[in-house]
């Protein structure tokens, strides 16, 4: 007899709890290759095609550019989170520069027509270094997603066979320009009816999205003294509203000594800027140090951690980045088991 549908979904199941349980949950920046494709100098640390991986929530990248070059052209949906790592420079989203140094957050928007970005190193001596994370949606949305993914121009690094994907971007904007100019005006400052709020919130929601900071300043950030460290939130859904992406909750952690220690759901990443140490995960001790990825699995009644400094008396430094509606998916709480030795509030 023939596999049901169900015990197709169950066989699912089983395999991807056995991967689970063989993957690392630390990613070795050192054992991962540099990559030259047309949009530059790569080195993936999570990406759809990945087999082993305790999640696959996300992608995470990092990518260098030399000294007075640039990235190669692209469009995309946008929605990506990139850190400014070493390097001054700018990046050009849809024919607007942004500037940006070593410790800014640069964000690519979601707008329904895409963005179409590239990013360039000013410095004339020194590589520029950026991370960049986003949802993995390329099962449920496809790797297009809504604007679809277009390669326009090669990095200058690039030097095998390419083809620019412009005219079909082209040909697209030109189809989308056909069915524009149809919409009726609705007037929402004063909705009455469901649809009518929902329509409204809408537009707020594409307002927000070309009007709030793309770049976010290390400087525009306070430093926290919190129960779980010394944290700086860039990106935070319940707090800070004046980013282009809402969604996110994206801080660095210095971490001196030891953090607290809390219990939650998974399927986020922290990437180690600088240091090395240790996490201890539902009491198992991974050893990271800089340019690892630390993951953590989502799993029934989510993962005990704490982080520990082995860097001397020099902190290291971590950035995480969640991107909140996967938590909301798996129910997402928090539970503090203990406060940061340096946390002296209430």
């Amino acid at each position: 007899m023939a596999d049901t549908v169900w015990q197709q979904l169950i066989a699912l199941r089983d395999r991807q709890r056995a991967l689970r349980a063989e993957s690392p949950f630390v990613v070795r920046g050192a054992d991962l290759p540099w990559e030259t494709n047309p949009q530059g100098v790569m080195k993936w640390y999570l990406h759809p095609a990945t087999e082993r991986s305790c999640h696959k929530a996300l992608i995470f990248s990092v990518q260098k550019i030399p000294p007075r070059s640039q990235s190669g052209k692209q469009h995309c949906q946008g929605g990506v989170v990139h850190y400014v790592m070493e390097g001054k420079g700018r990046t050009i989203i849809n024919d607007a520069a942004y500037e940006w140094e070593a410790g800014d957050v640069v964000q690519l928007p979601l707008l329904p027509e895409g963005v179409t970005y590239q990013h360039f190193n000013d410095d004339p001596s020194r590589d520029a270094v950026l991370t960049a994370c986003l949802p993995n949606f390329s099962e449920p949305l496809g790797i297009d997603r809504g604007a679809g993914l277009f390669q326009l121009e090669a990095a200058p690094q690039f030097s095998g066979a390419f083809e620019s994907e412009a005219d079909d971007l082209a040909a697209l904007r030109a189809r989308l320009a056909a069915e524009s100019g149809k919409a009726i005006e609705v007037k929402v400052d004063a909705p009455q009816t469901t649809y009518d709020r929902n329509y409204a919130r809408t537009q707020e929601i594409q307002q927000r999205s070309r009007t709030g900071k793309v770049v976010v300043r290390r400087a525009d950030r306070k430093e926290e003294m919190t129960r779980q460290g010394r944290l700086r939130y860039y990106l935070n859904r319940t707090v800070l509203h004046d980013t282009v992406l809402k969604d996110w909750n994206v801080f660095t952690h210095e971490l001196r000594t030891r953090s607290g220690k809390h219990r939650h759901q998974g399927g986020l990443v922290i990437y180690v800027i600088e240091g090395k140490g240790y996490t201890v995960c539902d009491g198992q001790r991974l050893d990271w140090e800089r340019g690892d990825l630390i993951l953590l699995p989502i799993q029934p009644g989510g993962v005990e951690h704490q982080h520990f400094n082995l860097n001397g008396d020099t902190p290291s430094f971590w950035m995480a980045y969640i991107y909140k509606p996967f938590h909301d998916e798996v129910a997402h709480g928090m539970e503090q088991r203990e406060d940061a030795p340096e946390f002296k509030g209430e």
